[in-house]
């Protein structure tokens, strides 16, 4: 959800889900980012970025690193996209030595592997931590999932 939605949205949202499903739980929650990170130990980003996702919807991605960064580029795969060794060095081949290449959590994860290593090591590569949190009702949330958890254990 937008982190600005107004009380009056999440009961509106609320009918409407409730007109499908009386009995689903309903929580609202938003994302946030924090600070950029190190895949391979370079310790501070350059102003200038580059950045690439496989995500299905990277407008977020985008905007956030645009309102903090100078956003050269982004290059856009599709959702849950495999990289493979052709992708990073194409990637890397469009970096000049003033940027510092960023991509998302998600897709850093599948960078991390020892066959990649090779293009990717010395380079000024980051990613940005993505958290999602609460709107509202985050305690009730928890007291479910541990009511669930008392209820299912053996």
């Amino acid at each position: 959800s937008p982190n600005n939605l107004e009380e009056v949205n999440f009961e509106g949202i609320k009918t409407e889900i409730r007109s499908y499903n009386k009995r689903a739980s309903i929580y609202f929650t938003s994302i946030k980012y924090g600070a950029l990170k190190s895949v391979y130990g370079v310790t501070e980003p350059s102003h200038k970025l580059m950045a690439f996702s496989g995500i299905a919807k990277p407008q977020l991605f985008i905007n956030h690193l645009k309102s903090n960064y100078d956003l050269v580029k982004h290059i856009d795969f599709k959702d849950h996209h495999s990289y493979s060794e052709k992708d990073l060095k194409e990637i890397v081949g469009k970096l000049t030595p003033e940027m510092s290449l960023v991509t998302t959590e998600k897709d850093m994860v599948k960078l991390i592997k020892p066959e990649f290593e090779h293009v990717m090591k010395g380079l000024s590569i980051f990613y940005l931590p993505i958290e999602a949190y609460f709107l509202k009702d985050g305690k009730r949330f928890d007291d479910q999932i541990q009511n669930s958890i008392r209820e299912y254990s053996y």
